[in-house]
C-alpha cells in the first residue's frame, strides 16, 4: 500500500488532530475579513466564456476580463501610499482552470501576488493576496455562496509554494480521492465531485500536495464551518464583536466603531487610544456604536482597545480595534 492509499482511512484521525487548530486559524481569519474586508463592487454574475473555459487549461495565460481586473484595481482603494500593494493588473492572466473554475493572477511591485478565483455563475469573489515572496507550504481559499447545502458546489483553489510540486489532491471524509495538476506558477483550483459534496460539507476536507513521484510535501485542513459556515445564530461569538466604518477614499480613517456584546453585565465600555488616552460610552442593550471624533478619526494606526467594564469597574472582555488600512497592511 503506498502513501497515497493509505491517508483516506486515516481522514478522520488526521482531522481530529488538526481540526481544532485550523478552526482557531479559521475564525481569525474571518474576524479579520469582517473588519477588513475589500467588498466586490460588480453584481453582476460572470459567465465563464464558450469552449475556453470548458477546455479547462486551453485558457491557461489568457488575460483577466474587465471585472476580475476592477477587483485588482480596488485593492489599494483608499490605502495610503506605503501601504499600496500595486498588483499589475495589466499583466493579469489565468493561471489554473477546471471546466466551471478559472483563478487569474496578478504580480505584485513588491514580491508576492493577488489572486481572484472566479467561478460560474457566482458573483465576483474579490481579490485575495499575499505580500510573502518567499512563503513555502499550501494555501487554500474555499468561496461560498448563500444559501449552503448538502448539494451546494464546492471549489478549492489555492498555490502550492514547494519545489517539486506536481498536482493537489483532495482526501475525501468517505474514503474517496481526486488528483489535479498545478498550473501555472504553483496554483491550482479543484471541483469537488458530486458523489462527495455531502460528506464534504459534513465533515470537511484534507488537501495533500504532492510532488513527482507522489510523496507528500505540504497538506491542509479545510474544517466542516470553512465549507458549510454555521448561522449567525449557531456559530461561535466573541465577548465583544465589532465593525469599524471608514471612508471610500482613506481606509486609515474610522468614522464609528459599533458591535455587539455577548457577555453579560456591561455597564460601560472605553475606546482607548494607542497614546494612551480614552473615551467612555455606554451600550444600548446588547449592541454599541461609537461615533469617533473628528480630531481623533486618524488615531486608530496602530490599533487601540475596546474594554467592557461592569458596574464596579472590573474588566469583564476586551478586544483591538484598528483602521482598515492597519489590518490590510498586515496581509
Amino acid at each position: 500500500m503506498n502513501a497515497r492509499d493509505s491517508l483516506a482511512p486515516n481522514l478522520d484521525a488526521i482531522l481530529a488532530d488538526l481540526m481544532p487548530a485550523a478552526r482557531r486559524l479559521a475564525a481569525r481569519r474571518r474576524a479579520r475579513r469582517r473588519t477588513a474586508r475589500i467588498a466586490a463592487a460588480a453584481a453582476a454574475a460572470l459567465a465563464l466564456g464558450g469552449t475556453a473555459a470548458v477546455a479547462g487549461f486551453d485558457i491557461l495565460g489568457s488575460p483577466a476580463p474587465p471585472v476580475v481586473r476592477h477587483d485588482l484595481e480596488r485593492v489599494d482603494r483608499g490605502m495610503p501610499r506605503d501601504l499600496r500593494l500595486n498588483p499589475d493588473v495589466e499583466s493579469a492572466r489565468a493561471v489554473a482552470a477546471t471546466g466551471d473554475s478559472v483563478v487569474y493572477y496578478a504580480q505584485l511591485a513588491g514580491g508576492g501576488y493577488c489572486a481572484e478565483l472566479v467561478t460560474r455563475g457566482a458573483p465576483p469573489r474579490g481579490a485575495v493576496c499575499s505580500t510573502d515572496a518567499d512563503a513555502e507550504g499550501l494555501s487554500v481559499t474555499v468561496p461560498f455562496t448563500d444559501p449552503v447545502t448538502d448539494d451546494s458546489p464546492v471549489t478549492v483553489s489555492g498555490r502550492v509554494a514547494k519545489p517539486g510540486a506536481a498536482g493537489v489532491e483532495l482526501v475525501y471524509p468517505d474514503g474517496g480521492t481526486d488528483f489535479v495538476s498545478l498550473g501555472e506558477r504553483g496554483f491550482y483550483v479543484a471541483d469537488v465531485a458530486s458523489q462527495h459534496l455531502a460528506a464534504v460539507h459534513r465533515r470537511g476536507l484534507l488537501l495533500v500536495a504532492r510532488g513527482e513521484d507522489g510523496e507528500r510535501l505540504a497538506q491542509a485542513v479545510i474544517p466542516t464551518d470553512a465549507i458549510t459556515p454555521p448561522t449567525e445564530a449557531e456559530r461561535p461569538h466573541d465577548p465583544i464583536e465589532l465593525d469599524t466604518v471608514s471612508t471610500g477614499s482613506d481606509l486609515t480613517l474610522v468614522l464609528r466603531v459599533r458591535g455587539a456584546l455577548y457577555v453579560q453585565g456591561v455597564d460601560h465600555l472605553t475606546l482607548r487610544y494607542p497614546d494612551g488616552k480614552a473615551a467612555t460610552f455606554e451600550p444600548r442593550g446588547d449592541r454599541f456604536d461609537y461615533p469617533v471624533p473628528k480630531d481623533r478619526q486618524g488615531d486608530l494606526m496602530p490599533p487601540g482597545t475596546i474594554t467592557a467594564y461592569d458596574a464596579h469597574g472590573t474588566v469583564l472582555a476586551e478586544r483591538p480595534v484598528a483602521a482598515v488600512a492597519y489590518w490590510h497592511s498586515r496581509r
